[in-house]
């Protein structure tokens, strides 16, 4: 990936808005500009309130880079600006800690949420972990929002720190329903639609039919049971797991084909 001012960096993977690089001393100038952010970054990222000198800077980023930690920094797909760097640190056979800093001026657009998800995919289906944990401190209701869309719940917090944590089948589920959950709506849109025509019909059919499969397969009753224990997202939109939420529309579209 070039940015504009013709510096190349290496993609390791993507989402849709963001190029996940490996971290390097080229990044050296942002990164310090990110880190010595006392008031919007420092404060949330480790505690300390003295700014970084280069040298300090450029130590750590080598050691990182020297003991093949899983540091990636963002760069936005559209503009090569820089966004922040997200790290899994901690490291067990079956787990890791996830860290992750957005500088401010990229702050307020999204990309807190969508790294992290795009991070946890990676950790869970490229690094093979079967737990991610965080520690978010308690002043920073703001990621601490962010975390719980994404599926992170508190499992243990003190005066100063919330520990989170999100396991495989958590993020698999909350993955699977939101995929189901589009494929919901389209197919209700269409079946409810007045000027519906055969055509259209025909356009959702494999929708219905994955649809069908996920509502009478063990995947639904499984996501089901999460819910029931209230191991997934408050604000996950679950239409998918009511009673009657798919089965309504799998009668509808019978009648609409009849």
């Amino acid at each position: 990936m070039k940015t504009a001012d013709d510096r190349t960096f290496e993609v390791v993977f993507e989402s849709r808005r963001i190029s996940f690089v490996k971290v390097t001393e080229d990044l050296l100038p942002e990164y310090l500009e990110m880190v010595n952010d006392v008031e919007n970054v420092l404060r949330y990222i480790g505690g300390r309130l003295t700014p970084y000198t280069e040298e300090e800077e450029r130590d750590y980023i080598r050691e990182r880079i020297d003991s093949n930690a899983l540091m990636f920094s963002m760069l936005e797909k559209k503009s090569g600006r820089f966004i922040g760097n997200v790290e899994f640190f901690e490291r067990k056979k079956d787990g890791a800690e996830l860290g992750i800093a957005v500088t401010t001026k990229m702050q307020n657009k999204g990309y807190g949420t969508e790294a992290t998800l795009r991070f946890l995919e990676y950790g869970f289906k490229t690094a093979g972990f079967k737990k991610i944990r965080l520690n978010v401190y308690v002043n920073n209701p703001r990621a601490v929002h962010v975390y719980e869309n994404c599926g992170f719940r508190e499992v243990k917090r003190d005066e100063k720190d919330i520990s989170m944590e999100i396991t495989r089948d958590v993020f698999e589920a909350v993955e699977r329903i939101s995929e189901m959950e589009k494929k919901l709506d389209r197919v209700s849109r269409v079946l409810k639609a007045d000027g519906s025509k055969e055509m259209d019909l025909k356009r959702v059919q494999k929708a219905v039919r994955e649809l069908e499969r996920y509502y009478t397969g063990p995947e639904w009753k499984s996501d089901l049971a999460l819910d029931e224990k209230g191991l997934l997202p408050k604000g996950l939109k679950r239409g998918v797991l009511s009673e009657d939420g798919i089965s309504d529309i799998l009668d509808l579209n019978k009648e609409r084909l009849s």
